[in-house]
């Protein structure tokens, strides 16, 4: 959500980013670089362009994540677009590298109150279940990153599991958000989507995270 009360939306379709008004009209069409629309028009897969968006603190940068990387690009490697914020509207901003563990995926981002972003790299493997990962870092640092919880690690709290997973905890967790922080914690709420598999579970998850200086 804007300071203006405005929903900026991302769709992985095109990929898209909208503006709409909180009764749902459509008020803007954000620019989107060649290179990340889907194939063939881009070089970006189909399902796996914008999963993530931010708005960094003070509300003149905007971030989108691409899930995967792109065609040509290493298999590790995801970009991070930014839009500035220019007479109420967004222009195209830079660009920025993120390297991903081996085999996951960028499902979401959060901008964290001191300016830095909360990333959720997130994979599956059939028979073996999900792995997922919160990790800090910033967007002028993207080739480094501070991993804060891996969630195999997390007590499981009596969840049961549909399918194989390392940690009956885990499923296809997709969305996150800051609820509140102290000096070095913030408290973070993360949800599955069970993509309307009977296999898979929708689950809230609340967390506490400590954060320390990145560099």
């Amino acid at each position: 959500m804007d300071r203006d009360g405005s929903y900026l939306v991302t769709s992985e379709t095109e990929p898209s980013v909208r503006r709409y008004s909180r009764d749902g009209r459509l008020l803007d069409r954000l620019p989107v670089p060649d290179d990340l629309r889907v194939t063939p028009a881009g070089r970006a897969r189909p399902n796996g362009t914008f999963e993530g968006l931010t708005l960094l603190p003070g509300g003149r940068t905007l971030v989108a994540s691409m899930e995967y990387a792109l065609s040509g690009d290493p298999a590790d490697t995801v970009r991070f677009q930014t839009w500035e914020r220019h007479r109420g509207h967004f222009r195209l901003g830079p660009q920025y590298a993120y390297r991903t563990d081996p085999g996951l995926g960028v499902s979401e981002i959060q901008a964290t109150p001191d300016g830095r972003l909360l990333v959720l790299e997130r994979g599956f493997t059939a028979g073996v279940g999900n792995t997922v990962r919160l990790y800090l870092t910033d967007l002028r640092h993207t080739t480094k990153k501070t991993l804060l919880t891996d969630l195999v690690t997390c007590p499981t709290l009596g969840a049961t599991a549909r399918q194989p997973q390392p940690n009956p905890l885990l499923d296809n967790i997709e969305a996150m958000t800051i609820t509140g922080r102290t000096r070095n914690t913030l408290k973070v709420l993360l949800a599955s989507d069970d993509n309307e598999n009977p296999a898979q579970t929708t689950r809230f998850y609340y967390m506490r995270v400590r954060t320390t200086p990145l560099f």
